[in-house]
């Protein structure tokens, strides 16, 4: 099961200067959305892999042996502090980095955040459907996922205050939240292609960001995570 030999130690590759260091399993899941948040922060930032051919056992062994935070990965380490938990990975990077991750108003931090939570919904619901019953998998993909996206599709529509909806973004085009909510309808896509037919606006959003060289190296596995494979797969 590649987990660690005993005396196994897990050494961090120290982060680049000015920069991070961002670890997780070779899976898209909930990597995918701080790989890029981390790609479009501009700043240097590798894995902390000190083995490749250890990677399995090496982030098993950082999760159980108390290096991370609550054992949790991903494991951001910036500034000389180690942060696991999705959401607040993505946030100390976009902390770092400024109006462009964050949002460039109070309002955009704000529905930033309220898309950040969404996107994680998302992916849990996913995940909790593909692990259910046939019944439970279908509720899914037949009610529980198009009542989401018509949501989406209302906010990205015209929010008050949200100056950005005609070109597929809700807040300064590159902030956590968006990020994080394409991380989670990319993973539905590759599921099922057609699942942002019914919603325009939110098809543009997704096409925006995946258009992106930054979101390609990713979604190519050649950013310092290297290959991202899809976590779960189609039951249709």
């Amino acid at each position: 099961d590649n987990m660690p030999a005993a005396g196994f130690k897990t050494e961090l590759a120290p982060p680049p200067e000015g920069g991070f260091t961002l670890m997780y399993f070779p899976i898209q899941a909930r990597g995918l959305g701080p790989a890029l948040v981390a790609e479009y922060s501009g700043l240097p930032w590798n894995s902390g892999i000190p083995n490749s051919s250890l990677i399995d056992a090496w982030k098993r062994s950082l999760k159980q042996g108390g290096e991370s935070p609550m054992g949790k990965l991903p494991l951001l380490e910036l500034d000389g502090v180690r942060v696991s938990q999705m959401v607040a990975v993505m946030n100390c990077i976009a902390k770092k980095v400024g109006p462009a991750l964050e949002g460039e108003t109070s309002q955009q931090y704000a529905v930033s955040q309220m898309l950040l939570i969404e996107g994680d919904d998302l992916l849990r619901e996913a995940v909790k459907a593909q692990k259910g019953d046939r019944a439970e998998y279908d509720e899914f993909w037949d009610t529980a996922l198009p009542a989401h996206l018509v949501r989406l599709e209302a906010m990205l529509g015209g929010a008050p205050g949200v100056p950005n909806a005609a070109r597929g973004s809700w807040t300064s085009g590159t902030s956590v939240g968006e990020l994080n909510l394409f991380a989670s309808l990319q993973q539905l896509v590759q599921v099922k292609g057609s699942v942002l037919d019914a919603t325009p606006r939110l098809k543009t959003f997704h096409s925006r960001i995946a258009s992106d060289p930054r979101t390609k190296k990713v979604l190519a596995g050649k950013s310092a995570l290297g290959s991202m494979r899809q976590y779960f797969t189609s039951r249709l």
